[in-house]
């Protein structure tokens, strides 16, 4: 037996990784640099952004039966201060039969069996399952958004709105994977 870890999978991201030594350090040093640079009005001189802008931070992989789900950030460090685009979040599919990788498009995944159009699992994988969770008022904005826009609300969610109060738990949701049609 071993003594230590050995990878089941590599993901290498080439030269979209966000450059190591932007990734250990000093945060605190890195960080006090920038908010000097800031204040002078030279943010878009700090190298630490020429180097990160656009490149991928992935942080998490999850694996079920047949994908890789591959969480990750393509980098804009900062954006509010310098008036650009937000950070664009991503998922993206490996399948380990064929090795084909694919990034979600758009708002993710659709729910094509239930009531949540688009959306990101956020908490995992296991199996042939994802999971993601939502306090009840957000499930309940949710449904008043589709009323609203005259979409019709699955009965199921209705039925769950009707037992629970805004400030209960939030509520687990278990996303089943459709089997992969090129899988054997």
């Amino acid at each position: 037996m071993n003594d230590y870890l050995s990878p089941r999978w590599i993901i290498d991201l080439k030269d979209q990784k966000v450059p190591l030594k932007h990734l250990l350090g000093s945060e605190e040093k890195r960080l006090s640099a920038g908010g000097q640079l800031f204040q002078t009005g030279a943010l878009e001189e700090w190298d630490y952004l020429k180097e990160t802008d656009n490149k991928i931070r992935s942080f998490a992989i999850y694996e079920t039966s047949s994908l890789l789900l591959i969480y990750w950030i393509k980098m804009k460090e900062f954006w509010q201060l310098r008036n650009t685009e937000p950070n664009v979040f991503q998922i993206a599919y490996y399948n380990k039969k064929t090795g084909e990788t694919v990034a979600v498009e758009g708002e993710g995944f659709i729910d094509d069996l239930g009531c949540f159009g688009h959306f990101y699992p956020m908490l995992g994988a296991n199996g042939n399952y994802m999971f993601n969770s939502y306090w009840p008022y957000e499930l309940r904005e949710i449904a008043d958004k589709w009323k609203a826009e005259g979409k019709a609300i699955d009965k199921n969610l209705t039925d769950l709105l009707s037992t629970i109060n805004d400030n209960d738990n939030p509520i687990l949701i278990k996303i089943h994977l459709k089997e992969q049609p090129h899988i054997p």
